[in-house]
């Protein structure tokens, strides 16, 4: 009896270390927990938890901002979606410059608990390149240290990068998350996390970026990036931290336009600003495309006499795929039914939805890129009366 009540206490004990293993010690890895009002730019502090490294104040993105250049997904630097479909808020720093001509900011906060010697940890986080940045860089890092870093100055943290990407890659994607990971073996004692570039200028790859001339907004003169989903957990073995970027990840890639709606526009030329943008191989709705149809189904009810035109878009890879494999077969028109049969679930009647299926006959980039091919999967919609 005696040795049954020890074994299921070596389970007990078991299941509390392995869970306390997976737990993430990052508190508010996506900045989601606010306190008090995101009014401008430079309010990381906002963030619980988190605060800027320096005097150069971090950025901190929200819907729930009433400041346009703090909002998501349209800001003053660009425009992206929170990693997570269901999330409101990411951050933003300034990775480098050349000439130090703006200042680099960083983030940091502190670990739920410290780190222990001789442990291994994995660390993981996500970056997206700001549209209207001038530049992109390598070196986005995360650095652990014992004490925080809270300079009173605007300068250059200049201290180890203990986990950036594998290859060091130049991040020059506008859209989507890339993931920065790896395995840090703790020295001890470290209770802190931060998370920029640790490098000088001289050691830090960075090219020009190319800003789309269609884009309406004020270039920053160095690289800016997003950053969301910071990950820190303790692990046994080292592949145990899943820092593979999977082969298939690129066709889960959505492009987000970033043209700023005027705030004088009448409601029936609303729906140019409303297309609604898809993964490849995909019909259903994310949270951005659920809030764009919202807002054209609240503008009908308002407005009985107006119609809409759902006009449906693939790209030429999935009608070229659609003619081996069922999944990718009528694309467009998948996409254009989803959206009538959301519009009548939610009120509209089905004589006041009409649709054009294009299918890839009318794209909007022939480029033939990945991001070329993001931009023509669409649904673009059209009032009349």
């Amino acid at each position: 009896m005696r040795k049954v009540i020890y074994t299921l206490a070596a389970i007990l004990v078991t299941g509390i270390a392995y869970n306390q293993e997976i737990e993430n010690m990052v508190p508010n890895p996506g900045f989601e927990e606010i306190s008090g009002k995101i009014s401008k730019v430079g309010q990381i502090d906002k963030a619980n938890g988190w605060i800027s490294g320096t005097a150069q104040n971090a950025d901190l993105f929200s819907k729930r901002s009433k400041d346009p250049n703090s909002q998501v997904p349209n800001n003053k630097f660009g425009m992206e979606e929170p990693m997570d479909g269901n999330g409101n808020n990411y951050a933003g720093i300034v990775v480098f410059s050349h000439n130090n001509k703006i200042p680099r900011s960083y983030v940091t906060t502190k670990l739920t608990t410290p780190m222990k010697k001789g442990m291994k940890y994995c660390v993981s986080f996500h970056v997206s390149l700001a549209e209207f940045s001038k530049y992109n860089s390598n070196n986005i890092a995360a650095h652990f240290s014992k004490r925080q870093y809270n300079f009173e100055e605007k300068v250059n943290i200049i201290e180890e990068p203990h986990v950036k990407h594998v290859d060091n890659v130049v991040f020059k994607a506008t859209y989507n998350w890339d993931k920065i990971c790896g395995v840090y073996t703790s020295t001890g004692g470290e209770k802190y996390i931060t998370l920029g570039n640790f490098e000088n200028n001289e050691n830090t790859i960075s090219e020009k970026n190319k800003i789309d001339k269609d884009l309406k907004g004020t270039p920053v003169i160095g690289a800016y990036y997003y950053l969301d989903n910071i990950q820190v957990k303790l692990i046994e073995y080292e592949d145990e931290c899943d820092c593979e970027v999977k082969e298939e990840q690129v066709k889960e890639i959505i492009y987000s336009s970033s043209i700023i709606r005027p705030e004088d526009v009448e409601a029936i030329d609303i729906p140019q600003y409303n297309t609604v943008y898809y993964a490849q191989g995909k019909s259903d709705l994310n949270a951005a495309g659920e809030a764009k149809v919202d807002e054209l189904k609240d503008i009908m009810m308002k407005n009985d006499n107006f119609k809409i035109t759902i006009i449906a878009h693939s790209d030429k890879s999935e009608e070229e795929k659609g003619e081996s494999k069922p999944a990718f077969t009528n694309m467009s028109s998948k996409r254009a039914e989803k959206i009538k049969k959301y519009l009548m679930d939610k009120g509209i009647r089905p004589e006041r939805i009409l649709i054009e299926d294009k299918k890839a006959e009318v794209p909007v980039d022939d480029s033939g890129s990945e991001v070329g091919l993001a931009k023509n999967r669409r649904v673009e919609f059209k009032f009349t009366k």
